[in-house]
């Protein structure tokens, strides 16, 4: 990791009052949305950081200082830290699974009949 990039981020967990257990940072070079996602890995809580929001945050050589946001990087870590510090990441889990389950259980179901109502099929016909 580079070391502005653990500066900042160090800083920010000293902020969110993690610091004698302080979370494992990632980053996806192969993710380049702006976000973040906490998890918990080996009983160690781990913040995977997009190579987007990295890269917006701390900007590349051809990127102007003006269009850099840390401020979005911060908040987005600071939100990842909050759960940390919460310890409330297997909610999120719980909160993932319950949507996962809606949309399969219920939205895609819905709107294959309705997809099939509207073409004209009777679903109840033989």
């Amino acid at each position: 990791m580079p070391a502005q990039l653990r500066a900042t981020v160090d800083g920010l967990v000293e902020i969110a009052g993690l610091s004698s257990r302080p979370p494992k940072f990632v980053v996806a070079i192969s993710d380049h949305s702006r976000d973040a996602v906490t998890i918990r890995r080996a009983g160690r809580p781990t913040i995977c950081l997009g190579a987007g929001l990295v890269a917006e945050a701390f900007g590349g050589t051809g990127q102007r200082r003006r269009e850099r946001q840390p401020d979005i990087f911060r908040a987005v870590v600071l939100h990842g830290l909050a759960h940390v510090h919460n310890r409330d990441v297997l909610i999120g889990y719980g909160a993932r699974a319950l949507w996962l389950t809606f949309v399969i259980g219920v939205a895609v179901p819905a709107a294959a009949m309705h997809i099939w109502l509207s073409i004209g099929s009777d679903p109840t016909s033989g």
